[in-house]
Parts: structure tokens; sequence; C-alpha cells
């Protein structure tokens, strides 16, 4: 009994460290499968036959997928594919500073994986777009850039590599592009140029009920457009899965090829698509064309993934405000310079109409003396010319002669003035006039 008691206890030893994984790993999967989409950092086919699920704490599940729409069989079994920690599968991609420092900042606003090229892809696309050759190694910059948050890329694994499909969820009605590679010749995987045409078609709910289709004219608005607020899927050998928050909806690939026709519409919940269980069942639903869109599922993907493009927005708000203070600031001390201005201006303007006053008003009355002194000055003249002409009338009792007589009567004949003449030519009062004897 000793022996059996000691061997228990071995085992129980052995076995408590397999146990406790297990149940950290059991607790993990819950974790992840109450808030799926926010724990989502990639997921896609990276061969026909292994799904690869990355999330966002960089845990990867390597997962063997092979769904069956017909018998229900479309679940992701994360209960018998125990996590792992992404390091172990890509080194050369944790350890990059660029793919660290989008981690750190959750920067990342999409990802997914493609075959292009001989090379399969992962692009992860934030500030700066990274693009991953997990069977290179190699990490590199990309010039990916998508036109809004709203534009897709849905995660797809083909060998020939021909078509990218791009979905937009735009006022959350689904649209769908179809970007056929071969019409670019670049080696390097150049989104700008990719992206430069876009060419939707509106995913429709079709007149017959639970199905669906895809509208055959580009950007032509069908009645009843598909509405549903997805954030990330991707496309498996038989089916396109759309995750949103609390369902995954998915449709046959062949509705891509074949737009116009009429194709089941399935969705299933998200706790049932990711499976912690291994028996635990699932129940897949009819989508009708009453859909209810679930406004509040997309807040969480904003807060948590664009929480940088936020403060952003914030602090450029607040740039913008500063700027606006300043501005005003600056023309109501323009103003108050000016006014001093002025005003200084008046202060010396003043003494100067002061003086210009007094010296016009001692202008005006030298002017009146003047005038005055001249009035006088012509008096006394007036006065001295009547004393002459009395002085030259009286002569001292004095004769004239008859030459200067007669001259005067010539003169006074045509009318002229003689009396300064006639003082001019007058003899004086001591002179006699010369008398001749016979």
């Amino acid at each position: 009994m000793a022996a059996v008691k000691q061997f228990e206890s071995i085992c129980e030893s052995t076995l408590s460290p397999i146990n406790s994984l297990l149940a950290q790993s059991n607790d993990e999967c819950t974790s992840f499968q109450k808030s799926a989409l926010n724990n989502i950092l990639l997921i896609g086919l990276i061969n026909n036959e292994q799904l690869l699920l990355i999330t966002v704490n960089s845990k990867l599940y390597l997962i063997s997928y092979n769904e069956d729409p017909k018998s229900g069989d479309v679940n992701v079994n994360l209960k018998s594919n125990s996590p792992t920690i992404l390091d172990n599968y890509y080194p050369q991609l944790v350890n990059d500073v660029r793919f660290k420092r989008a981690l750190a900042q959750n920067s990342i606003q999409h990802t997914f994986i493609f075959f292009w090229r001989t090379r399969l892809r992962m692009v992860f696309i934030g500030d700066d777009t990274i693009e991953y050759y997990p069977e290179w190694s190699e990490v590199h910059n990309n010039r990916f850039r998508l036109p809004s948050i709203e534009t897709i890329p849905l995660s797809s694994y083909d060998k020939e590599g021909k078509i990218l499909y791009m979905l937009n969820v735009k006022s959350t009605e689904l649209k769908i592009q179809a970007i056929y590679l071969d019409s670019f010749p670049c080696d390097i995987f150049d989104m700008e140029n990719i992206l430069s045409n876009p060419q939707y078609r509106y995913i429709c709910y079709s007149g017959d009920k639970n199905f669906m289709y895809i509208e055959t004219s580009v950007e032509k608005r069908c009645s009843s457009p598909v509405k549903l607020l997805v954030r990330i899927g991707f496309i498996s050998k038989i089916n396109v899965y759309l995750i949103t928050e609390r369902y995954v909806y998915f449709f046959s690939r062949q509705a891509l090829i074949n737009t116009g026709k009429n194709y089941h519409f399935y969705k299933i919940l998200t706790t049932s698509f990711f499976q912690c269980q291994e028996k635990e069942q699932s129940t897949i639903e009819e989508v009708n064309d009453d859909e209810p869109v679930y406004e509040d599922h997309w807040k969480p993907q904003m807060n948590n993934k664009h929480k940088k493009t936020e403060d952003n927005k914030s602090s450029e708000f607040n740039l913008n405000y500063l700027w606006i203070i300043l501005v005003v600031v600056a023309f109501l001390f323009l103003i108050v310079i000016f006014y001093l201005h002025l005003s200084i201006r008046k202060r010396k303007r003043s003494p100067k109409r002061n003086y210009g006053q007094r010296a016009s008003s001692s202008i005006v009355s030298n002017i009146s003396s003047s005038r005055v002194l001249s009035q006088q000055s012509m008096g006394s003249r007036q006065s001295s010319s009547i004393m002459s002409r009395f002085l030259t009338s009286r002569g001292g009792g004095s004769r004239r002669s008859p030459s200067t007589s007669r001259a005067s009567t010539l003169r006074n004949g045509w009318g002229w003035r003689t009396t300064q003449r006639a003082a001019t030519i007058s003899p004086t009062s001591s002179q006699q006039p010369t008398r001749y004897k016979r």
C-alpha cells in the first residue's frame, strides 16, 4: 500500500505541471472566446489545411482547418491546438523594432495574409505598414496605405496569387472588390498603385429568404444591401468568413466568381465559432434581410486600435485652439500699440498749433501796424505838399516872370497840375526879377 501511495504521489507531482498548463491554456482560450474580435491580431490560411491565428498578446494558434458547411463543421477548435509564443515561430518578426513599436502603441489597424509572386506575406497595416515573409524570415516596410478605416483586406491563400479581395463597410453597407494583380507588373507589393482605381460591388440580400448575391455592376446599389459592421475576415477553400463582434457570417466562395447568382447566407455565434471544448455544440443560423446591425460593436475597436489616432486628433485640435488664441492676442496688442501711437502724435501736434496761432496773430498785428504807419506817412506827405503849395503861392511877395507865367498858363490849358512844377521853377524869395533899363 505504501508503494502504491508513493506511486500516486509521484504521478500527481508529475502531472500537476501539465494540468496547470492545461488549465492555464483553457483560461486563455475562454478569455479569448469572450472577446474574440478584439483579441484577433491576424487570421488566415497559410496553406490549404492550416489556419493561422495570432492574438494581440503575441500568442499563436496553428490549427488544422477543414470545414464542412453541410455537416455544420466550420468551427475553429482552439482546445485541441494549445497556443504557443509567437517568438517560437517567427522570431525575426517579434524582434523587429517596427513591429515592437506597433504592438506597444497599439497602432495596427488591419492585417491580412496573402500569397503573391511565389511568397507568403503577412501584412500589418498601421502608421508604418510592415510586410513579413515567414518562409524567408524577412521583415520589410511596405507602402500599403488604405483609403480609410472602412476598407478591409481579406486574408486568402491561393498558390496562383492572382486576386486580392477588399471589403468596404462604409455606412455599414457591405461592398467587395476583386483586384486582379496580373495587371500590375511591379515586383513590389505596392498598394498605392493597386488601390488607385477602386471598383466595388454591393453584397445584397436576394429576394429569396436566407440568400445573398454580389451585384454584377460596379457601384450599382441594390434594393437590399447587406449591412454589417465587419472588422476582419478571411477566405478559405470553401467559404468567405466575415467576423463581427457577435457573429461570424459566411457564404460560399463561388459567390465571388459567379456574381448575380444567389447563395446561402449563414451566421454562427462568435463564441461557437472559436471553440474551447472539443464537443461543444454550435448552431448555424440562416441570415435574413432583417438582420439587425449592432452599432456598438465598432466602438471598442475604435477605442482600442485607434486610440493613438484620436489622441493625435485631440492634440491637433489643441494646437489649432492655441493658434487662434495667439492670433487674437496679437491682434489686440496691435490695436493697443496703434492707439498709443495716435495719442502720442496728438500730443506732439498740439504745441505746434498754438505756436502757429501766435505767429499768425503777430503777423496780423504787424500788418495792421504797418498799414497805420503808411496811412500816417501819407497824411504827413499830404500836409507837407499843402504847405509847399501855400509857400509857393505866397512866395514872400515875389513876382513871377512872364515866361514862367506863360508856361504855367499853357500847361494849365492842357489840364496839367502845375503845383510842384511851379514850385520847382519859381525863384526863391530872396531873388528879385531883373529889370532892364530903357
